[in-house]
């Protein structure tokens, strides 16, 4: 019995391991670039920072997106 239980968590490793990441989101890029400029131009700390690029991300256009 115990070889099988090794057997589903060695395959429970594998797929873990193995299982290609999903690729990066526009909003993850987006927020990267405005959350480093929105710290040095308005001086935000990390968490402002976030909230504020939050916020314009939902003001924007499907085109205004695209780029990202």
């Amino acid at each position: 019995m115990t070889t099988k239980k090794s057997n589903k968590e060695s395959d429970k490793i594998e797929k873990f391991v193995l299982k290609p990441k999903k690729p990066t989101s526009a909003w993850i890029y987006f927020n990267t670039a405005t959350v480093a400029k929105l710290k040095i131009e308005k001086k935000l700390d990390q968490k402002e920072a976030f909230a504020k690029s939050a916020e314009i991300w939902k003001t924007l256009s499907d085109e205004d997106k695209k780029p990202h």
